[in-house]
């Protein structure tokens, strides 16, 4: 196995950084075309110096084959340095003939349970089988761990265990399914809602803009005191979207207090920028890719490890889902930005077939059957288009006049 581990002074989301610098990324690149797997965690690795934060400098890398027995941590004493104590551990782990697995460093034996009696008898029962067998010394060997091992799980005497008898009444709830009716009875009603809201509002005027929002918080915040709910302002925020150097003051209050006002914020997931810039959502994407990429490639081989198929699997389910989420309105980003989106699903399938890095990137979407994502993006939108036509039927009378009366 190889073990790397040092101070790269190189800052990447992948191993816990806030941003990605330049040497973080020739760290990222070398790391990719060494088939190598980042253990941190995403906790720092250096302490606070004023007026420096914390921050994860220290990454240790491992081969990937044997990354998925790695265990990293880090101490919580210094120990008087300003770079924190990092623990890598890894558990030895011997096949035995019968397919049964040895973990030396996970062994769960206490010496307060154990029927030392039962432990010699089952162990000398067993070496009597080894020296009679004609077997290699180093089958010998790994007989006797296991015998050993057997022997000390079987002498184990069973405890009072009190997870059971705690957990009764949880158990007893899970396997019942609750409905509403069961809860509140036939003469109750329990409503259920969401309780994310946008108001939006789209004109040449700011001082229309300010009149029409004016308005509508007045109505919703009337309908929302007759069903005795209440918005909460501090969670609250208003955001101006025009690309004009100097945008327009507009002030919105809500019951005569005033909104703040923003310039980027995260709505469902989706990061949305003033100037309609999708470079903060991209680089969101890209973070959340980044371990998920790291994990697969921890799983993954040319000799060993899962199914071409299984990784493909995989990265539809974990990556591509969230490459995909959003693309209704980040779609239009220009393609600098959508080209970083490209090349994490060019990385992911060149390690679900085991290809170079040299390959062409159509032809590994073509050799891996997965649509390029330029075409999946607009065929998410048309279909939730129609699908919203149906419920909406002046869906897109509506579409046609907010592009004829947004600004240009």
């Amino acid at each position: 196995e190889l073990v790397i581990g040092g101070d790269f002074n190189a800052h990447s989301e992948l191993w816990g950084s806030l941003v990605t610098n330049s040497r973080g990324n020739s760290l990222q690149n070398w790391i990719e075309a060494s088939n190598l797997v980042v253990l941190n965690d995403g906790r720092p690795t250096r302490l606070a110096c004023p007026p420096v934060s914390s921050s994860a400098i220290d990454v240790t890398l491992v081969s990937a084959r044997g990354a998925m027995s790695w265990k990293w941590a880090v101490c919580e004493d210094p120990l008087g340095s300003d770079h924190i104590p990092i623990i890598a551990k890894y558990e030895v782990v011997t096949h035995l003939e019968d397919n049964e697995t040895y973990v030396a460093s996970n062994q769960h034996i206490r010496d307060a349970r154990t029927d030392w009696k039962k432990f010699r008898q089952s162990v000398k029962h067993g070496i009597i089988g080894i020296a009679e067998s004609c077997e290699t010394n180093a089958q010998k060997l790994d007989n006797l761990v296991q015998v050993l091992w057997n022997s000390a799980v079987s002498a184990q005497r069973s405890g009072n265990s009190r997870r059971g008898s705690m957990n009764m009444a949880g158990n007893t709830a899970r396997d019942k399914v609750w409905f509403d009716s069961e809860i509140y009875g036939d003469s109750k009603i329990m409503a259920g809602y969401a309780d994310d809201i946008a108001i939006g509002v789209i004109h040449s005027n700011p001082d229309m803009i300010e009149q029409l929002l004016s308005t509508a918080c007045s109505a919703i915040q009337g309908f929302l005191e007759s069903k005795g709910l209440s918005l909460s302002i501090q969670k609250s925020v208003f955001q101006l979207f025009t690309r004009k150097h100097n945008p327009p003051n507009i002030r919105v209050e809500w019951d005569g207090t005033k909104v703040q006002s923003v310039t980027s914020f995260r709505y469902l997931g989706v990061v949305f920028f003033s100037k309609c810039l999708w470079a903060a959502q991209i680089r969101s994407i890209v973070s959340a890719c980044s371990k998920r990429i790291n994990f697969m490639r921890a799983v993954s081989g040319q000799t060993w490890g899962a199914h071409p198929a299984i990784l493909r699997i995989m990265y539809i389910m974990t990556i591509r889902s969230v490459l995909e989420y959003g693309c209704i309105v980040f779609r239009t980003a220009a393609r600098t930005h959508l080209i970083k989106l490209y090349r994490i699903q060019w990385q992911c399938l060149r390690i679900c077939l085991g290809l170079m890095k040299s390959t062409h990137t159509m032809t590994v979407e073509v050799l891996a059957g997965v649509c390029p994502l330029q075409l999946r993006f607009g065929l998410l939108a048309e279909r939730f288009l129609i699908k919203a036509s149906t419920r909406q039927p002046d869906l897109w009378t509506d579409i046609a006049q907010l592009q004829q009366a947004g600004p240009r």
